[in-house]
């Protein structure tokens, strides 16, 4: 590490066991980079506030917006893969079978609860919700790092 480097580091801080994208160990846990005088459980009171809200708003309503153009070709994708029970990649498509085969789960799981034919707008958001959820709850506990430059 560079001299440049130690001196703009915060004081008390030092690099964490976790990868930094470019390769080093040069990485700092969000929550020890900005909130390092926080008490433990004040910390995890407003963790579970924040992803309490951040819930409220990703899975309320899911269904009452219509679909954008890229929503609705991942559902023409999404019907295929439902009716015929196949995914043919393409190259030229921006998704991988991913997130079509963790939507079809949805759509079965749909199907069976309400007795319809499983496929909706819930079911083909709620997919990338839950994985938004994710990442929000890596980055409140710390457990998602940055690049200290």
């Amino acid at each position: 590490m560079s001299d440049v480097e130690e001196k703009t580091r915060p004081q008390g801080l030092k690099p964490q066991e976790c990868e930094a994208a470019n390769g080093t160990a040069e990485a700092v846990p969000l929550r020890k980079l900005f909130l390092r005088s926080v008490p433990e459980r004040r910390w995890w009171l407003a963790s579970i506030a924040i992803l309490i809200v951040a819930a409220g708003l990703r899975f309320t309503y899911l269904e009452s917006k219509p679909l954008h153009n890229d929503e609705g070709v991942n559902g023409n994708f999404m019907t295929q893969l439902f009716r015929e029970g196949y995914y043919r990649y393409d190259p030229e498509n921006y998704h991988g079978p991913s997130l079509y085969y963790l939507a079809l789960i949805t759509s079965k799981v749909n199907a069976l609860l309400y007795g319809k034919a499983g496929l909706s707008t819930v079911s083909l958001r709620i997919v990338p919700a839950i994985f938004g959820m994710g990442i929000l709850r890596r980055t409140i506990t710390g457990q998602a790092c940055i690049i200290w430059r």
